[in-house]
C-alpha cells in the first residue's frame, strides 16, 4: 500500500524532515512519524506498475476497488449520526467499512471490476447523492489512514477508527447505477474533461459552465464588483495564475470561506485547463491566499450576553480621567506599554478537609463509602465510591485564585449558565461530568457551563445557652470556670443578662488594670449547682474551648451570634475587616469554620511571640472580611460599615491544568460537591486595560468607535464577565468591544501572529463600518511570532518568498518594533500588554521601572508610553477590604536619533474589588492606604532578607561542593 505523509501546519519548524513525502513503509516507522506529527494519509485506488516520479500522479493510478465519500463535520449538512443513519436505512446498498477521522466520516463500498471511468463518474455521482465532499472524486485521492492519529491539532489528537460491516458481496456498477442519480451536466463535463486529461486525448468538451451551481453570494458579488467580473469571466491570457490568486484572495476579503472558495475557484478558465492536476491546482491558490487567515465571525460582548477608509490620522482621544495631569490625551497610531506582575496562587490536595451533612469535618483520604457530604444546597450527598492510588491528577483553579486537586475519574458539577445553546439545558440546570470527558470539550461548552457554590444552611435547633454570651466567654472566659474579664459596658450588660436567666449572681472578682474580671456565681457556700457551669462542662468546654457542634451547625442567626461574641471579646476591627487571635488552634479553626459557613472569607495565619527574649509559643491569627456588617457585634468601635460591594460566590469560571502523577484521595457523590472558597483575587494587568477602555468611552461622549481585545491567554468568556461587571451589563457598551481569544469555537488555536491582529481588526471595521478607536494585545509574549512573506502586511519582514503559504519566524524585537506599524496602518490607539519576570515582581507588589518587561530588553524603544502596575499592599491585603494599585507613568520623547523619557511621580489608584473599576483613592482610603504600605514594606523586607539569606547558602554549599570536587 502507498501512503503519503504530510506534516498538520504547527509542525512545519518544530518537526524534522520534508513537509511531504511518500512511498511503502512499514507500520513501525508510519507509527513513528505519527508520533512525530505527521498525517498518514493513504490511496485506496493506487498504482500496479513504478511511477514515473517522487509522488504519484493521477494518471499513474489504474488499480480502482473503491468508491467512497468524505463527510466533513464542519460543512453543517449532518452530523456524525444523522450521516452515518443516512446510509446506512435509507441508501440500499450497505458500505462495507466505516472511518471516523475526527473530523469528519469516511464510507467505503468496494465494487468488482471497477475501471477509471465508472469510478470517476460514481465519485461524483455519491457527490450528488450525499452532498458530501466535493472535491473527493478524481483519480488520485487521499484519505486518512485507520489506527493512526489526525494530528491537525497538535493539543487535541484524535484517533482515525474503522468500523468494518459486512454487507455479504461485492458491489458491481450495476448495483450503483440503479441506486445514484445520473449525472448533472456540470458534472459530466467535469468527468469527461478529467477523464480526457488522464488519456491525453484532445478530444473538446463543453466547458460552459454552470452557473446555478456558484453560490448567490458569488453571483451578488460579481454584480458588484467589476474586478471579480474580470477576474473570473476575462482572465488575460499569460497572467491567469497571478488573476486566480487575486481572486481568491478577494473571496478571503470579502468572508468566504476555504470550502466555497474552492469550489468557486474549480470553474476559473485556468482550472479548468489543468485536468488531473486541477484541484491540485485549486487548492494550492486558495491556500495561498488563505494560509494562516481565517473567516471572520467575532463577536461583541453584546453578542456575547445575547447568546452567552480612514479619515485624518492622529486623532486626539481622551484617556481616563486620573490620568488627567499626565496625559494630556493621546493620540490614534501611537502605543502604550503596560508592564504588570501577576500574583502566585495555593493548592489543596491530601488532607483537605471536606464538610460532612452534620456539620463535622473529615480529610479526604478519611471519607468511606456511605458517609454523607453536605451538599452545595445544603442538602445530604451520599459517598457512592472511593478514588484511591497513584493517578494522573488535574488542578482546577477558579478565576477568583483558589484552586485544588483532583484525580481524573473527578465528577464536576456544572450550572448552566444561559438557555438554548446545548440541547436540554436551561439556565441554571446542573451538569455532572467527567473531567476527562469536560477536557475534550469545545470553548464554547466551558463558556456555558460553569462551577458553582454557596455557603451552607443549617436547620434551626434550640440551644442551651445564649450563644453571644458563648461568644464572649470563649474570647474573654476563664477556660476552668464561669469568669469573664472585660472592660466593656456591653458585655457587663450581656453577663448580668446570662446571670440572671439563670438565677446566678454576678460578682466582681479582681482588677486587671483597666479591665474587671466577673464571676457567675450561684451564691456564697450553697448547695445549689451552677447549672450554667454543669451545662458548659455537658458541652465539654472546660479546659476544652471549642465552638460546640450544635452552635457550628445551627441557624445563621445562631452563628452570628456566637461570632459577634467572639469578636465583641477578644477581636479587633480594621478597615471593615476582623482579625481574632487565639493560643488554642482548635479554637481558631473553629472560628474560621464559623466565619465561611455564613459566606465570609477567612484566612488564618500561625504567629510566634515573644516575651522577654523568649519564644512563648505559636498564636492564631484569624482574618474576616467580606460583608462583615452582618455580624451583630454590640460594642461601637467594633461595629462594621455596611459594604457597598456584594461578591456573587454563587457562580464560577474556572480552568483545569494536567499534572503529573501523584497520591490522590477523593470519592464520587450522587449529587453537588461544596468547597468553601474564600479567597479573591484580581488580574490587574487586564483589569487594567478594560477600565482604560470603559473610562476614554465615556471621556469622549461625541464618539462611536469600537474597541478590540485580543485575550491570548485568558479565555473570551473572562474578559466578557469583567467588561459586564465594569459597565453594569450596559448594552450599549457592550456593543462597543469586540472580544478575539486564542482559540476559535471548536478549540483549534488560532496562531494570532501580528498579521492576524491586523487583518481581523480590519475586517471588523469592515463588517461594523465603524473605526477603532482601541486595539488591546493581552499580552506581547503570546503573540505568534510567524509571518506569511507571501501577504500583506509582510511588515518589511525580509524573508524569501519561496512558494506557496511561504511563513518565516520573526525575531521578538521585530515583532515590538513593528507594533507600530499596526497602529500607524489601522489608525488606532494601541495597548501592548507585558508581563515581568517574579524577580522584578517579587509577590506583585514591587515597583516596576520601564525596563522590566518580560522577553525584551528595551521595551521601551518600541512604544510612545509606558505604564507599569504592581499592587504596594498585596502582603496585607487580607487584613482590609481595600484593594490599591500603584502604577507609574512615562512618556518617550522623540527627538533626533535619542529617545528622552519623562518619568511622571507614582501614583496609586483603588480598585473595586467585584468590578475591577479605577477610581482615585477618598481621603480616608488614602490614610489607611499609608498605614497598610508601611506594615506591607516590613513584611516585603523580611521576606528579601530570608530570600537573601537562602540564596548566601546556597552558593556557599554548592562552591564547597565544587571545591571538594575539584579535591
Amino acid at each position: 500500500m502507498r501512503y503519503r505523509l504530510i506534516k498538520p501546519k504547527w509542525a512545519y519548524n518544530t518537526v524534522d524532515g520534508p513537509n511531504v513525502f511518500e512511498g511503502e513503509f512499514s507500520k513501525s516507522f508510519l507509527k513513528a512519524r505519527n508520533t512525530d506529527g505527521y498525517n498518514i494519509y493513504y490511496f485506496p485506488n493506487h498504482n500496479s506498475t513504478e511511477i514515473s516520479g517522487q509522488f504519484l500522479k493521477g494518471r499513474e493510478v489504474d488499480v480502482f476497488k473503491y468508491i467512497f465519500v468524505d463527510m466533513d463535520l464542519k460543512d453543517g449538512i449532518y452530523t456524525k449520526g444523522s450521516f452515518i443513519t443516512e446510509v446506512l436505512d435509507n441508501f440500499p446498498l450497505t458500505p462495507h467499512s466505516i472511518v471516523d477521522s475526527g473530523h469528519g466520516i469516511h464510507i467505503y463500498w468496494e465494487i468488482k471490476d471497477l475501471n477509471r471511468n465508472d469510478y470517476i463518474a460514481l465519485q461524483l455521482r455519491l457527490i450528488q447523492r450525499f452532498k458530501t465532499d466535493q472535491s473527493i472524486w478524481t483519480a488520485l485521492q487521499l484519505m486518512r489512514t485507520p489506527g493512526f492519529y489526525n494530528t491537525k491539532n497538535q493539543e487535541k489528537q484524535i484517533l482515525a477508527e474503522e468500523t468494518r460491516l459486512q454487507p455479504g458481496r461485492l458491489y458491481t456498477v450495476d448495483d450503483f447505477d440503479e441506486a445514484l442519480p445520473e449525472l448533472t451536466k456540470e458534472n459530466y463535463n467535469k468527468a469527461l474533461t478529467h477523464i480526457n486529461s488522464l488519456s491525453h486525448t484532445s478530444e473538446k468538451v463543453d466547458t460552459g459552465m454552470d452557473v446555478d451551481a456558484l453560490p448567490d453570494s458569488f453571483l451578488r458579488l460579481m454584480e458588484e464588483d467589476d474586478r471579480v467580473v474580470s477576474l473570473f469571466l476575462k482572465p488575460k491570457k499569460g497572467k491567469r495564475s497571478e488573476q486566480d490568486y487575486a481572486l481568491a484572495n478577494i473571496l478571503w476579503e470579502e468572508n468566504f470561506d476555504r470550502n466555497t472558495a474552492i469550489n468557486i475557484m474549480a470553474n476559473t478558465e485556468k482550472a479548468m485547463e489543468k485536468g488531473n492536476s486541477r484541484m491540485e491546482y485549486v487548492y494550492l491558490t486558495v491556500d495561498k491566499a488563505y494560509f494562516n487567515r481565517d473567516p471572520y465571525k467575532f463577536r461583541t460582548v453584546a453578542d456575547y450576553m445575547e447568546t452567552g477608509d480612514h479619515e485624518d490620522r492622529g486623532e486626539l482621544i481622551h484617556g481616563p480621567s486620573y490620568f488627567d495631569s499626565t496625559v494630556h490625551g493621546w493620540r490614534k497610531s501611537q502605543v502604550l506599554g503596560m508592564i504588570a506582575g501577576s500574583g502566585a496562587g495555593k493548592c489543596l490536595g491530601v488532607d483537605t478537609p471536606v464538610i460532612l451533612y452534620d456539620g463535622t469535618v473529615k480529610k479526604v483520604q478519611d471519607v468511606n463509602v456511605g458517609d454523607q457530604l453536605m451538599g452545595d444546597d445544603s442538602t445530604p450527598r451520599n459517598v457512592l465510591s472511593l478514588a484511591r492510588g497513584r493517578e494522573r491528577l488535574y488542578k482546577i483553579t477558579s478565576i477568583k485564585g483558589e484552586t485544588y486537586t483532583v484525580n481524573s475519574s473527578h465528577i464536576l458539577s456544572l450550572k448552566c449558565r444561559q438557555s438554548n445553546v446545548y440541547s436540554g439545558y436551561a439556565k441554571g440546570d446542573i451538569l455532572n461530568i467527567a473531567i476527562e470527558d469536560y477536557i475534550k470539550k469545545p470553548m464554547k461548552f466551558k463558556q456555558t457551563f460553569k462551577g458553582y457554590r454557596t455557603s451552607i444552611e443549617f436547620p434551626p435547633r434550640d440551644v442551651p445557652i445564649n450563644p453571644y454570651f458563648l461568644g464572649i466567654w470563649l474570647g474573654d472566659g476563664h477556660s476552668d470556670e464561669l469568669t469573664v474579664t472585660t472592660m466593656d459596658k456591653e458585655v457587663k450588660r450581656a453577663l448580668l443578662q446570662t446571670a440572671d436567666e439563670f438565677g446566678l449572681k454576678l460578682k466582681f472578682k479582681q482588677q486587671c488594670g483597666k479591665a474587671v474580671s466577673y464571676h457567675l456565681s450561684s451564691g456564697p457556700k450553697t448547695s445549689i449547682k451552677n447549672r450554667l457551669w454543669q451545662i458548659m462542662q455537658d458541652l465539654d468546654l472546660r479546659r476544652n474551648k471549642h465552638i460546640p457542634l450544635s452552635y457550628k451547625t445551627n441557624s445563621e442567626e445562631v452563628r452570628l451570634q456566637i461570632l459577634a461574641g467572639l469578636l465583641d471579646s477578644d477581636g479587633h476591627l480594621s478597615h471593615n475587616c476582623f482579625s481574632i487571635t487565639q493560643k488554642r488552634k482548635v479554637l481558631a479553626d473553629d472560628i474560621v469554620y464559623l466565619a465561611r459557613s455564613l459566606g465570609f472569607a477567612a484566612t488564618i495565619r500561625k504567629r510566634m511571640s515573644k516575651c522577654n527574649g523568649k519564644i512563648r509559643g505559636p498564636y492564631y491569627v484569624v482574618y474576616i472580611s467580606g460583608d462583615t456588617s452582618r455580624i451583630p457585634t454590640r460594642l461601637p468601635r467594633k461595629m462594621a460599615t455596611p459594604r457597598k460591594q456584594i461578591r456573587d460566590v454563587l457562580v464560577y469560571s474556572f480552568t483545569v491544568k494536567e499534572l503529573e502523577s501523584g497520591d490522590y484521595y477523593g470519592f464520587t457523590l450522587d449529587g453537588n460537591k461544596l468547597f468553601l472558597l474564600g479567597d479573591f483575587t484580581v488580574t490587574h494587568n487586564t483589569t487594567a486595560t478594560l477600565d482604560l477602555f470603559y473610562e476614554t468611552i465615556k471621556n469622549n461622549p461625541n464618539s462611536t468607535d469600537i474597541y478590540i481585545f485580543f485575550t491570548l491567554e485568558m479565555p473570551e468568556w473572562e474578559i466578557v464577565e469583567r467588561w459586564k461587571a465594569l459597565t453594569g451589563g450596559s448594552p450599549e457598551l457592550a456593543k462597543r468591544l469586540y472580544v478575539i481569544g486564542n482559540e476559535d469555537e471548536n478549540g483549534d488555536s488560532r496562531h494570532i501572529n501580528l498579521q492576524k491582529i491586523y487583518w481581523y481588526s480590519e475586517n471588523i471595521m469592515k463588517v461594523s463600518g465603524k473605526k477603532v478607536a482601541m486595539v488591546a494585545i493581552d499580552h506581547i509574549g503570546i503573540v505568534d511570532l510567524s509571518v506569511d512573506t507571501s501577504k500583506k502586511p509582510t511588515f518589511n519582514f525580509k524573508g524569501r518568498d519561496s512558494g506557496f503559504g511561504f511563513v518565516r519566524e520573526m525575531p521578538f524585537e521585530f515583532l515590538c518594533a513593528q507594533i507600530k506599524t499596526v497602529a500607524k496602518e489601522l489608525d488606532c490607539f494601541v495597548i501592548v500588554q507585558s508581563q515581568t519576570t517574579k524577580e522584578r515582581a517579587g509577590d506583585g507588589d514591587t515597583e516596576l521601572g520601564i525596563n522590566a518587561a518580560y522577553g525584551s530588553a528595551k521595551f521601551e524603544w518600541f512604544v510612545d508610553y509606558i505604564l507599569t502596575f504592581w499592587q504596594p499592599i498585596r502582603r496585607v491585603e487580607h487584613k482590609t477590604d481595600l484593594r490599591v494599585m500603584g502604577w507609574q507613568y512615562c512618556k518617550i520623547r522623540k527627538k533626533g536619533k535619542m529617545d528622552t523619557i519623562k518619568t511622571y511621580e507614582k501614583y496609586a489608584l483603588g480598585v473595586d474589588i467585584d468590578s475591577g473599576k479605577l477610581s482615585e483613592l477618598t481621603d480616608d482610603e488614602f490614610r489607611d492606604f499609608v498605614e497598610l504600605l508601611k506594615d506591607a514594606h516590613v513584611l516585603r523586607k523580611q521576606s528579601e532578607k530570608k530570600e537573601g539569606a537562602h540564596y548566601t547558602k546556597t552558593v556557599k554549599k554548592k562552591t564547597a561542593l565544587r571545591k571538594k570536587d575539584d579535591a
